[in-house]
């Protein structure tokens, strides 16, 4: 018996789950790591590791630059992270870059919106996005959680959450999530919940439902739809979706072209500047971002986030 049957046999509900395409398709994996070189003989081997390996190494440390050209190093990013460094960041990237094109759409400006975002128990999420708005000028941002509207006056707040009523809320709301939708241009919903009809009829006219909770919107596409002018989901069989997929590899490859010793706010609002620019002159309700399988994307993003690396002196190049 030989490994796939063992497992199958170990675990007979997988069976049933297996008829789904979906697990289909994730079974054992969706990635493997394979080989660049061909590996057929003894000469092979020889040049792919001993004693051919340890030469390449002896050459690295003499010349330390040269681990750029001849190892992965120059094309492979490691994720270490505590919860906050891609997915927050990714995230809040393409909720700016689809709010900017959704304001040209309808021919407001950042400066004239104020966002509500739902969701500060994914505080890591939550305060991305509200960062990276703020930096780009949004008119104000309130941001929701379990307990309701995050305020200055709140004595329940963590450290991370008090900050964040420092920043955000100028207009200083108090109450739930409802009340801070009474008149809101934008909802940015990360949290998995549920927004009643009631409280989304309150919003302002012409409003932006960016509702991302995966796999249910905070509030379905079709009762947004009778409210707002433009909206979004984190799901891909909806139009306008907002995922992290569209800001990398773009992201990364730019970081890397450069040798950048880090991912500042420059290169991410550069980042969401190149996303939104891609389909600029394209912008209709259901296309305000691209999908992720524009060809223009990733090339857009990395450029630019290249030359915003260089202009901040983030970069080892």
């Amino acid at each position: 018996m030989n490994a796939e049957s063992a497992t199958s046999a170990e675990r007979p509900e997988a069976v049933g789950r297996d008829s789904k395409p979906v697990f289909a398709l994730h079974r054992r994996g969706k990635m493997a790591i394979t080989s660049t070189v061909p590996l057929r003989d003894s000469d092979d081997l020889s040049l792919a590791y001993t004693p051919g390996v340890a030469e390449v190494c002896t050459a690295i440390a003499e010349q330390p630059e040269l681990v750029h050209d001849y190892t992965w190093a120059s094309h492979t990013v490691a994720v270490v992270t505590d919860g906050s460094h891609d997915d927050q960041h990714g995230t809040a990237i393409v909720t700016l870059a689809a709010l900017r094109n959704a304001a040209r759409l309808t021919g407001r400006d950042l400066a004239d919106l104020r966002a509500v975002v739902s969701g500060a128990g994914a505080a890591a999420i939550a305060i991305a996005i509200a960062k990276i708005l703020i930096e780009a000028g949004i008119g104000d941002i309130a941001v929701a959680d379990r307990t309701g509207i995050i305020h200055r006056g709140r004595t329940d707040l963590t450290d991370v959450k008090r900050d964040l009523a420092v920043t955000t809320n100028r207009a200083g709301l108090a109450g739930t999530l409802q009340d801070a939708l009474a008149g809101a241009d934008v909802f940015i919903g990360v949290s998995g919940g549920t927004v009643p009809e009631t409280a989304v009829a309150t919003m302002a006219r012409g409003a932006f439902i960016f509702a991302m909770a995966n796999p249910t919107p905070e509030i379905h596409p079709d009762i947004a739809r009778s409210y707002a002018a433009v909206v979004s989901t984190g799901r891909s069989d909806y139009p306008n979706q907002i995922n992290n997929v569209l800001a990398f590899p773009g992201i990364f490859a730019g970081a890397l072209r450069v040798r950048a010793s880090r991912i500042t706010p420059g290169m991410k609002l550069a980042a969401a500047d190149a996303l939104a620019s891609v389909v600029a002159d394209e912008l209709r309700p259901d296309h305000i971002i691209p999908t992720p399988f524009d060809p223009r994307v990733a090339p857009a993003v990395a450029e630019a986030v290249a030359t915003a690396g260089r202009l901040e002196g983030a970069t080892r190049r």
